[in-house]
Order: C-alpha cells, then structure tokens, then sequence
C-alpha cells in the first residue's frame, strides 16, 4: 500500500524520520493480492452481464464520432461504469493519438482543480508516466485555473480526458462543474465522464450545460462498485506515457540530457545495486544521505525531481523490501546498464 506509507513520509516530522507500518508490526496486503480477490468474485447472472457490456462496445465507433465531433459523452444508469469507459479508452481513444489520461472523481482528494492540474501534467509532458504524474502536477499548483487552461488550448496535440464519476465527493458543486466545462469547451480536449447519483443534472447551469454540450448514454452494467472503491490513486496516464521499452539509443540521449550531478547520483544506484548481486536498491532516506555527503542535491525535494526524471526515462523504478520499504532500483540487464554507463563516461558536462 504505497499510499499509507507515502502518508508517513508527508507527516514525518523532521527529515530524519523512519516511520513505516513494517515498524508498526502492521501487515500490509499487496494490491496485486487485492486486485486477484475482486477478479475472483462471481455474479450469477454473469452471461447476462457480458451481453450487457457487449452492447455498450458496439456503440463505441458511435461515441468516437460524437467526440470527434466537438461533444462530450457522458455515461449514466446503474453499476459501475469504469470498464466500459477504460475499454473504450484503450480501443478508441488510444489509437488516436495524443494524451489520454483517467481520473478518479471517486478519490476524496479530487477537486475540480486536481483534475485540471492533472489533465494539464499529462498533456504538457508528452513522455508523463503515471508514476510521475502526481509529481508533474504538484509543480503546476502556482498557476492560476486561467493559466493552466490558457497552456493547455495554446497545446497543438489533442488531449482525452476520462473522468471517472463526474459526481465524485468533492465535484459536488456548481463551482466545480463550471471548471471542469471550461476545460471541456477547450478545442482539441475530449471529455469523456460517467455519473451514478441522479440527481447530478442538477449541477450544471445552462451555461456549464452549453460549454460540457453532453450527449447522454445509458451504459447500466449491473457490476458491483467494490473495486472502484478499493482502488487507489488519483490518476493514471493510458498514453502519452506508456511504460516505453528502454533502448541503447534511447538511454544515451536520456545521459546526454542529464546534468553531472544527475548522473553521478544514477552511478550511486548502480554501483549499490551491483554490490548487491543485482537485486538490491536503495531507501530513499538512504540515496539522500549519500547525496547529501557527496554535495550532489541540496534538499530532498531536489533528490526526487532528479529520481522522477529518471523514472520518467524509465531508468529507475521502485519495489517494496521484505521489510515494507521503497527501494529504488535499475531495471536494466547488465549489457544495457554497460552502455548506460559507457555514456555517463563520455557525456559532455553540461
């Protein structure tokens, strides 16, 4: 459960805090393990069901042309609606080029600000991946509503935009429905959204009804919301940052891009994990500890920009310890990781 522990480390109080549920003597459930018993619950009527979802996949060529045609499609009735618009997602929009990212409107934290700020991360940084994207945003949180939707229209490439329930928690309001129809009536951005409580149609005034321009299907499912709500996370990027298969060529323009210190502290990760046969990684407080010693960042948050860089090059990713801690580690094989450091060498210091 990253979530939980990237609760301690927001509430930690000092930089040299270890908190973590493992010190707790807390067991934590994988999600994968969560994720495998929802897969596993049976409906009874599950052929029916099917029929049902089939029915909504045949009118996805229709949906596409209403997008395509400056609308936003809207899906209501009952059941949980998240598969039906993920499925359209990945077969339509997809394919289309440009940004698609999902939000979670069902998320506590969601405002009609956090899904403005992410749509934005996601279209402005072509390469976002879904890792990153909270990150990406955060650095957006100075600029005005009016900022963010002014650099998303003055954006050439299109941008999709799946809003799981539109009638999340905190979208309960006029105020926030006006933000999102703004972003909605920008040229090039698709507004694709489900809603579950009747009486949603009420949020909208006819000005927020005229810039959103909705058409309304009903897309009931009868499937039941437990995974919804045992989801975590706030957004996902579909595309526009897919986990992209690192090459020679691509890791030597990501070296030549980096500066010094950005790739010295990449070396530190490498150098540990090959002391470790390979398999090991380092805790953050860890890395940043060696940072800070060697003169390499000058604040955690410095340390993390450069980690998130490298994630989103998909040079380093992260794994849970027996333990319960974040490693972050290369995944990289050995003859990749040769080249890697073949180019750290000969890169220019910038």
């Amino acid at each position: 459960m990253a979530e939980v522990a990237e609760y301690f480390t927001a509430h930690r109080n000092g930089a040299s805090a270890d908190c973590s549920l493992a010190e707790l003597g807390v067991k934590t459930v994988d999600p994968s393990v969560v994720e495998e018993l929802l897969s596993a619950e049976s409906h009874p009527h599950e052929e029916l069901l099917n029929a049902l979802l089939q029915r909504h996949t045949a009118q996805f060529p229709s949906w596409l042309r209403e997008l395509q045609g400056g609308a936003s499609v809207c899906l209501y009735g009952w059941g949980s609606k998240r598969a039906v618009l993920t499925a359209f997602a990945r077969s339509h929009l997809i394919p289309q080029g440009g940004c698609v990212v999902a939000i979670d409107g069902l998320q506590s934290a969601v405002t009609a600000r956090t899904v403005l700020l992410h749509a934005a991360a996601a279209h402005l940084h072509s390469a976002v991946t879904s890792r990153a994207l909270p990150h990406l945003a955060s650095t957006l949180r100075t600029k005005s509503d009016d900022a963010l939707l002014q650099a998303i229209r003055a954006h050439d490439s299109p941008l999709a935009v799946v809003l799981h329930n539109i009638d999340g928690p905190k979208l309960q309001s006029m105020a926030a429905q006006e933000l999102l129809s703004r972003l909605a009536a920008l040229p090039r951005v698709a507004l694709l959204a489900s809603f579950d409580h009747v009486d949603t149609a009420a949020l909208w005034s006819p000005a927020a009804t005229a810039r959103f321009n909705w058409r309304l299907h009903d897309a009931t499912t009868f499937q039941g919301q437990f995974r919804d709500l045992a989801r975590a996370g706030i957004a996902v990027a579909l595309s526009g940052g897919k986990v992209r298969g690192v090459t020679e060529q691509s890791a030597a323009a990501a070296m030549q891009s980096f500066p010094p210190k950005a790739r010295r502290i990449f070396r530190l990760l490498v150098e540990k994990q090959r002391e470790e046969g390979g398999e090991g990684g380092m805790v953050f407080k860890a890395l940043w500890a060696v940072c800070l010693k060697s003169f390499l960042v000058s604040s955690e948050a410095n340390l993390r920009g450069h980690l998130t860089e490298f994630s989103d090059h998909d040079l380093v990713t992260t794994k849970r310890a027996e333990n319960g801690s974040e490693l972050w580690y290369v995944p990289l094989h050995d003859k990749l990781l040769d080249c890697v450091l073949r180019e750290m060498d000969g890169a220019p210091a910038l």
